[in-house]
């Protein structure tokens, strides 16, 4: 009898839905920060390239101060004296700037509109092998035995958690069990 090869098909293992709704909370927190300071700069000059202002913030809004106000530019006076001769406090706009760099949500432009992306593959992790998905089979097995015994009699289900080592995992959020991807079960040999 000649053995049948199979190809190996990746089997999703969890999802990390904690990091995903960060992540999207962190790019749209982005956006609204760069919206803000837009807001902010446009009290002072105004924005004609909204993605050269995300480029540096404090930088492009001085440029167009000077630019309006070129009747200081004679002078020969610092930046900073014109600014505060107009009476111009760029404080909040140097914290929003700030905020917005520290922000780690990747940036990307169509039309001349902002927007993120979330990568799902940073928060979706697969099996690598054909163990795995065995290994994975058997736990989702084990989980669904487990809600069905638990509709019959109550069950302590932290038990179980210990009992395997941290296979699976009580989900707090939903109440549910879930294999846990970090498992030295699920990590590359």
């Amino acid at each position: 009898m000649k053995k049948v090869q199979t190809s190996f098909k990746p089997l999703e293992i969890d999802r990390n839905r904690e990091l995903k709704t960060r992540l999207e909370r962190q790019a749209k927190f982005k956006i609204h920060l760069l919206e803000e300071a837009r807001t902010e700069a446009l009290k002072y000059a105004p924005i004609s390239d909204f993605k050269a202002f995300s480029e540096d913030i404090i930088a492009y809004t001085i440029k167009h101060i000077l630019i309006k106000n070129d009747a200081f530019k004679g002078l020969n006076i610092s930046t900073e004296k014109t600014l505060d001769l107009l009476e111009i406090n760029l404080a909040k706009l140097k914290d929003l700037q700030l905020q917005f760099e520290q922000n780690i949500a990747g940036l990307f432009w169509d039309k001349g509109k902002p927007y993120t992306k979330i990568n799902e593959a940073d928060y979706i992790y697969y099996t690598k092998s054909e163990t795995q998905n065995n290994t994975l089979e058997v736990a989702h097995n084990f989980i669904e035995g487990l809600e069905k015994l638990n509709d019959l009699i109550y069950i302590q289900k932290g038990v179980f958690v210990r009992m395997l080592n941290g296979l699976i995992y009580m989900d707090m959020g939903s109440a549910k069990f879930r294999v846990n991807h970090n498992h030295p079960l699920f990590q590359d040999t």
